[in-house]
This record gives structure tokens, C-alpha cells and sequence, in this order.
């Protein structure tokens, strides 16, 4: 039992359990999606879920013990005064002005019998146990939040229709955003990003503004805006066709089944532009064209043929023509009943950081006097600083007129 104790009490553990979870990061760190394919692993794994439970336990237990073992009642001895950072042994006859001597240096003494205890600073390991106390609270929320939180996401055309997100009627009263009339792309990857996206919301009557940033708090769900597009009519032969374009950033392909048959979609650029060895594309994204191809029978795309807003051309031997109409926006929806401790758990970490802070002067002050036959052994420890706890404490005995 008392190994056992030794164990929980050490913070090797704590360190050791603490690496291996970081090391299984690590592990993954250098492939796709590395945060996500941690979160699983560390949360499925039966292995490494005994491995996080060990660690909340651990810190849990580490506060408790330290908690306990600061407040506990202290009967000095000879020895455990001998053992403090600086110890005298004075005449028997400083006993009786003991109590006082204490006092004037800013000690509350407590006598027992044959002994004097004073303290100062005891409530400073308050500010680990807080600090311990919210990564607990966000070590124990995250595999609940994972297990219970449900999302629902719709698609809001800009003053379209309502949709339904859990029982909630929505509606976009209005799309912001700042969407540039020439973008060039350069390269295979997008650059594309968008300084300012928001949406009008109306939920359930109730106007609200979401962004693609921090979530908004609306009625217990947590809302954002996951992504947009292009609401466009496409016409084929006179027969009209609501859309909602996936094709930002450009480059990203929209594959869709019109009248019978495949069409791939994307944004056609209105120009190429060349300097020198580097070649980029300029797109239009305030009235965009699109690019569309037909599949087929061998499963290849051809037929490639440039919309242009308003203007009609052949696709496949059909009259077809497309009208931007409006913006959307993809609407994510969260309802997570362990957020709540996540976030007590996150404003707890920060106090107890601030509180780690004052530790700079706010730490434990211990003196302890021990009456004997041959005199009195007093002894002081700080809990930081020892060295000038030492010059401290001799001090004192000089100012007060009495020999080490």
C-alpha cells in the first residue's frame, strides 16, 4: 500500500503518462489529418483509454494528497526541526518570550505544550489544484463531448426558404461576403480566403449574425458558417434547375445528375496570365462562369463548355444557359452537452495559470520551536528560496541579540 501511495504520489507518473500521450501525437504528426487520428485512436483504443483515465485519476489523486498533506496538523520534533532549512538552538530561557518573538516577525504562532507553530502562505497550493482542476475538467469533457455531440447542417440560400435544423426553422436574410471580381490562382493549390463571411440568420424569428469564426451561442446550440457557394438556376432546353454550386475555391469540382445525365461543374477562369515561367488563372467571383462537363459513356468527361451569366450555348446538343441568382451558406449546428465543462474546464486552467503567477510571493512560511531540557530548538523553511530563507532566518536570531 504505501509503494502504491508512493506511485500515485510521484510525479514521474505524472510526466511519464503525460509523454506517452504526447508521444502518441507525435506519432501521427507527420500524416493526414494527424489531430483527428489522434482524438480516435486516444479515445477507441482500450489501451489508450486506460492510459488518459490513468492520468486524470493521477492528477486528481495528486491534488487531493497535497491538498491534505499541506492543511494536515504539524507537531514538531526535535528532528523534524533539526531537518527544516535553518535551525538554532537557544537558551531555555527565550521560551517565555517565544510567542512574541514570532509576532514581530509577521508569524501567527499556535503552542502546544512544548511546542510553537507558525504558518504563512499554506492556501498557496490552492493555485496548482486549480490549475490541475480545469485539465481535469477538459481531460474528462473531451471523450464525453466526442461520445454525445450530434450536428446537424442545412444549406440557406440568401432570402431563399426556411429549412429545419434540429426542430428549429432558419432562414438567411442576408450572405456577407467580400468576394473579390478578379482572383488569380497560381499553382495547384488555392490560395483562396475570404476575409470577412457571415450570414443573417433568422432563427426560429429571431434575427442573429453567424460567422465562419468562433461559434455563436443561439437558443443551447452552438452555430457557425462551415461553408458558401453559388445558388444558380441552370437551363437545359427551357428547363430550369435550381443549384447550389459547390465550386469554392476554385479548383473544387461540383458533380450533379441533371435530366438523365452526369455534369461536372466548376468555376471557369476568364483569363490566363503568364509571367514568365509562373502561369496563373483570373476568375471573376462576383458574377462567375461556370465550367461544365458532360460524363461519358466510358465514364471520361468531355464536351467541356464555358456558361457565362445570361448567355446560352450548346452542351451536348441542348440549349443550355445559367443565372446566378444568390449566395449560400452551409450552416453547421451543435448541440454538445459536455461544452459546457469544457469551457469551465478552460476559464479554471487560466485562473489557476494567473494564480501560478502569484506564487512568485505567495508560497509557504514555516517556523517551529520545540521546547527540550537543554533549551529551545527553533527552526524556519520557506517553500521557495531557500538560501534566502537561510540568511533570513539568521538574521533575525542576530537582531534579536541571540548566538546560532
Amino acid at each position: 500500500m504505501h509503494r502504491a501511495h508512493g506511485i500515485m504520489a510521484s510525479w514521474w507518473t505524472t510526466a511519464l503518462l503525460a509523454c506517452a500521450i504526447a508521444g502518441l501525437y507525435v506519432f501521427y504528426a507527420f500524416g493526414e489529418a494527424p489531430y483527428a487520428v489522434w482524438m480516435n485512436t486516444l479515445f477507441q483504443s482500450t489501451t489508450w483509454r486506460l492510459v488518459y483515465a490513468a492520468l486524470v485519476v493521477d492528477l486528481i489523486l495528486k491534488s487531493a494528497l497535497l491538498l491534505m498533506s499541506r492543511f494536515a496538523p504539524i507537531t514538531p520534533t526535535m528532528d523534524s526541526v533539526r531537518s527544516m532549512q535553518e535551525h538554532a538552538e537557544l537558551p531555555a530561557s527565550s521560551w517565555d518570550r517565544m510567542e512574541g518573538w514570532f509576532k514581530e516577525h509577521g508569524m501567527s504562532p499556535v503552542i502546544q505544550g512544548d511546542t510553537v507553530v507558525a504558518r504563512r502562505g499554506e492556501s498557496s497550493v490552492i493555485a496548482g489544484a486549480v490549475l490541475r482542476l480545469g485539465i481535469v475538467l477538459v481531460m474528462a469533457a473531451l471523450p464525453f463531448s466526442m461520445s454525445l455531440r450530434t450536428v446537424q447542417e442545412t444549406r440557406l440560400v440568401q432570402s431563399g426558404p426556411a429549412e429545419t435544423v434540429f426542430d428549429r426553422s432558419v432562414k438567411a436574410d442576408s450572405v456577407e461576403a467580400d468576394l473579390p471580381e478578379s482572383f488569380i490562382q497560381i499553382g495547384d493549390k488555392s490560395i483562396f480566403k475570404l476575409e470577412e463571411l457571415a450570414a443573417s440568420v433568422a432563427v426560429d424569428g429571431a434575427t442573429h449574425e453567424i460567422t465562419a469564426g468562433y461559434p455563436s451561442k443561439i437558443g443551447g446550440l452552438y452555430w457557425r458558417v462551415s461553408d458558401f457557394g453559388y445558388a444558380a438556376t441552370l437551363t437545359i432546353d427551357g428547363k430550369p434547375t435550381g443549384l447550389m454550386l459547390d465550386v469554392l475555391p476554385p479548383g473544387r469540382q461540383d458533380v450533379r445528375q441533371i435530366g438523365g445525365q452526369t455534369l461536372r461543374l466548376s468555376l471557369a477562369p476568364e483569363r490566363e496570365i503568364k509571367k514568365g515561367l509562373v502561369t496563373g488563372l483570373a476568375y471573376n467571383l462576383q458574377s462567375p462562369s461556370i465550367k461544365a462537363e458532360l460524363k461519358a459513356a466510358d465514364g471520361s468527361y468531355n464536351d467541356a463548355v464555358t456558361l457565362k451569366p445570361g448567355a446560352s450555348i450548346l452542351l451536348g446538343g441542348a440549349h443550355a444557359s445559367i443565372t446566378p441568382s444568390a449566395l449560400f451558406v452551409k450552416v453547421s449546428a451543435v448541440r454538445d452537452p459536455a461544452l459546457a465543462i469544457l469551457i469551465a474546464g478552460v476559464w479554471t486552467s487560466l485562473l489557476g495559470l494567473a494564480l501560478m503567477f502569484c506564487r512568485l510571493f505567495w508560497y509557504e512560511r514555516r517556523m517551529c520551536a520545540v521546547r527540550c531540557a537543554d533549551g529551545v530548538l527553533l527552526g524556519y523553511s520557506e517553500e521557495f528560496y531557500s538560501k534566502w530563507a537561510i540568511h533570513k532566518f539568521r538574521r533575525w536570531i542576530e537582531e534579536s541579540g541571540t548566538a546560532l
